[in-house]
């Protein structure tokens, strides 16, 4: 099992909202860009690109790309990666404070809580080896923010 892992997702645009996740020591390592329409963001990591979207429902939400054939769907708490052989991890958000949510499964840990005295965004604490782990903690940051 992997240790703790401390990464921060700080907000870097104002008028069109843009995150950026990075690792302790301050290597970025994906993007999470809203686009123009109502609801809809990208997720860049390194060269890939997803776009995500809110699904038929609130509890519902899809990231897919035209480049590669993995997709990510949070569907009422559960996130699956289609073609990814692990079972499903369960997203929940936090019932006395929304702004903070968890992401668990048999082999990872992982939990988004606002920064309180820097920048607006997100203090992110991971253990385990959590799969497409960019991709998953950007749609996490989504769901919160949207």
């Amino acid at each position: 099992m992997r240790p703790l892992e401390q990464l921060d997702l700080v907000r870097t645009s104002r008028f069109r909202p843009r995150y950026e996740l990075r690792e302790a020591c301050g290597t970025l390592t994906g993007t999470l860009i809203w686009t123009g329409a109502p609801g809809r963001a990208e997720a860049r990591v390194g060269d890939r690109t997803w776009s995500l979207r809110p699904g038929s429902c609130r509890s519902r939400l899809e990231a897919w790309s035209d480049e590669d054939d993995l997709e990510l769907h949070l569907d009422h708490g559960e996130i699956l990666l289609a073609g990814h052989p692990r079972e499903p991890m369960r997203w929940q958000r936090n019932v006395r404070s929304a702004a903070t949510g968890s992401i668990s499964s048999a082999h990872v840990h992982a939990s988004l809580r606002p920064h309180r005295r820097t920048a607006p965004g997100f203090e992110v604490t991971l253990s385990g080896e959590l799969p497409q782990r960019e991709l998953v903690l950007l749609t996490a940051a989504y769901e919160l923010l949207r």
